[in-house]
């Protein structure tokens, strides 16, 4: 009896592990498919990493500034040209023979002051010519582009021009302008101005402060003041002729003036409505 059911156990147990053939009752079993899952990326490292700098593809805009102080080059018609961008950006440019020791033919100066711009600038100006005796309406032009210098050209009329290039001069700008240096002196020389039938010679005393008067040798006299300018590399000027015989009677004169390195004192000056201008240069 015990071995009857022990050959029934074990023909159970080899009915449930033989193949689905044994079975017809019972389906095939569906293989599992494979593994066809996308791998996950590896996850990125925790220090973070700072994306590099692209530059930036527009140029840095140039700011060009025209500096004032005192400059001198030359002409296209080879005359020496020496001049003072003043504290207001006005240019004051006397221009003689390229000879030594000759008196100039004259100077131009702009109406106004220059503005910046682009480094670049065309301004109507007056040219004082001493060779003429007249005083000429111009337009002058000027790049400042290049560091330390200004080039370009003076009109006089649309279809007449001359260049001219001149260059800052550091040891005359950084000079200073003092009325210790001027007060309680006489400096005599030669002064124009417009209109009149030549130069004559002028006698100018400084006093204190600054103040001035004078005399020429048709007996007009007149009186003044040097101011030190802000930036002090020249004097502010103010000139005011007396009566007859002056060739300006009761007129008043402002510009510039300095003391320059070979010790004589230059002032320019126009008048209000810019029809006549004054040149002297004297020394003790």
């Amino acid at each position: 009896m015990k071995k009857t059911i022990l050959l029934v156990l074990i023909s159970m147990s080899l009915l449930g592990c033989g193949s689905d053939d044994s079975r017809p009752e019972v389906k095939p079993a569906i293989p599992s498919p494979p593994n066809t899952s996308t791998p996950k990326p590896p996850k990125p490292p925790t220090d973070s990493i700072e994306p590099p700098v692209v530059p930036d593809d527009k140029p840095i805009e140039e700011v060009y500034k025209l500096l004032p102080g005192i400059y001198n080059g030359i002409t296209g018609q080879n005359e020496i040209a020496e001049g003072l961008v003043d504290d207001n950006k006005r240019m004051w440019v006397i221009y003689s023979d390229n000879i030594p020791d000759v008196y100039p033919l004259g100077f131009v100066t702009t109406n106004g002051n220059v503005a910046d711009n682009d480094g670049e600038f065309s301004v109507k100006g007056k040219n004082y010519s001493y060779d003429s005796k007249n005083a000429f309406d111009i337009t002058i032009t000027g790049d400042y582009k290049t560091a330390k210098t200004i080039q370009g050209k003076i009109f006089d009329v649309p279809s007449r021009s001359t260049t001219y290039k001149i260059d800052y001069n550091d040891a005359l700008s950084t000079r200073k302008q003092s009325l210790a240096s001027i007060n309680n002196r006489t400096f005599t020389g030669i002064a124009y101005i417009t209109g009149d039938t030549g130069e004559g010679e002028l006698v100018i005393d400084v006093h204190s402060n600054g103040v001035f008067t004078g005399e020429d040798e048709s007996r007009c006299k007149m009186t003044g003041k040097f101011t030190p300018s802000t930036s002090q590399r020249y004097f502010e000027s103010t000139v005011t002729f007396g009566g007859a015989p002056c060739f300006a009677p009761r007129e008043t004169i402002t510009g510039v003036a300095l003391l320059n390195e070979n010790n004589e004192l230059i002032v320019l000056g126009t008048d209000a409505n810019r029809s006549k201008g004054i040149y002297f240069s004297g020394e003790e």
